[in-house]
């Protein structure tokens, strides 16, 4: 239900502001704080600090996933582990993800199109390993989905 993420802030407000956000379909919430209000709080406020950098940690670790995913997996792949991890309540960043996100949406999150998503759905679903109702996605059969 709860995507968060962390980002130096680029485009419109530079890079003297740090987002902090979270993704709880379909709102997305955010924080934006300047730079040097978070660098005050790292040090002077240890709790702070002592939140921040594991939870900063987990977001330079997800980020890699991401990177490597997208480099070195095909899209049909990349489907199958997002559904995967959207079936799985301890993954932070993407359980329960895809409930009502559209195709679209779903092929930003793996790097491709609509169409790719669509057809690979399509093969999914034909092998009876996903079930699709409106903009929910359901694992049928976990075993052929992990093959």
């Amino acid at each position: 239900t709860l995507t968060r993420f962390v980002s130096l802030a680029t485009g419109r407000l530079g890079s003297q502001f740090l987002s902090v956000g979270r993704v709880q379909s379909p709102t997305l919430y955010a924080l934006q704080l300047p730079i040097e209000k978070v660098r005050e709080w790292i040090d002077t406020d240890a709790h702070f600090k002592e939140k921040f950098f594991p939870y900063l940690a987990t977001q330079m670790r997800h980020t890699e996933e991401l990177a490597a995913d997208l480099s070195l997996h095909d899209t049909a792949t990349r489907l199958k582990k997002l559904l995967l991890e959207n079936d799985n309540p301890k993954n932070r960043f993407t359980y329960s993800l895809l409930q009502n996100l559209s195709n679209t949406e779903i092929a930003n999150l793996t790097g491709t199109v609509r169409h790719v998503i669509e057809r690979h759905l399509k093969e999914l679903k034909e092998e009876n390993i996903v079930s699709t109702s409106k903009k929910n996605i359901s694992i049928t059969d976990k075993n052929k989905l992990l093959d």
